[in-house]
């Protein structure tokens, strides 16, 4: 009889930084642009609480590329690509309708080395994150409701659904 071990490690995904941490300036990936603008419309002058951008090639159930907050040491820049270990996500409404942030560890974020979970995160680093979101919400003039917070199976399942969306990745070939 075989051995059948079960599957410990969940693979690393992809996230392009928008907003570092402790930068109150947003930028946006802009779709039509094919680029990272600055977000004129934006009026918060928040500080965000960690790194923030998105996972390319998936989408929301609000239609948005789908958001992904980064723990790491290292301040990251507008545009850089980071890997990332997703441990949870934040359920939340606002009025775009369902509009859930994922939570992830940089790779190379040696600090975190033993947050395997969301709810490994000390409460504080989650309550500073649900303050910047519902302060945001307000300085711009939407609503926000939270739902809680959810494991890494929940944000593997979110991000499974999120790549769904945008249907299959279009093969890389090359021409010689």
């Amino acid at each position: 009889m075989p051995l059948i071990l079960p599957l410990l490690v969940h693979p690393l995904v992809t996230a392009i930084i928008e907003i570092p941490r402790g930068s109150a300036t947003k930028y946006e990936y802009r779709e039509d642009r094919d680029a990272l603008c600055r977000d004129e419309t934006d009026r918060s002058t928040l500080p965000l609480p960690a790194d923030y951008g998105f996972v390319p090639r998936a989408r929301s159930e609000d239609g948005d590329l789908l958001d992904v907050f980064v723990l790491e040491i290292n301040q990251a820049f507008p545009g850089t690509v980071v890997s990332v270990r997703p441990i949870g996500l934040l359920d939340m409404a606002d009025d775009g309708g369902r509009d859930r942030k994922i939570i992830g560890i940089a790779e190379d974020a040696e600090a975190f080395a033993a947050v395997t979970d969301v709810r490994d995160v000390d409460d504080e680093t989650r309550e500073e994150i649900e303050r910047f979101l519902i302060a945001y919400k307000r300085e711009n003039g939407q609503s926000l409701t939270l739902n809680g917070w959810h494991g890494r199976t929940e944000a593997y399942a979110a991000i499974t659904a999120a790549r769904a969306r945008c249907g299959p990745s279009p093969s890389l070939t090359m021409q010689v």
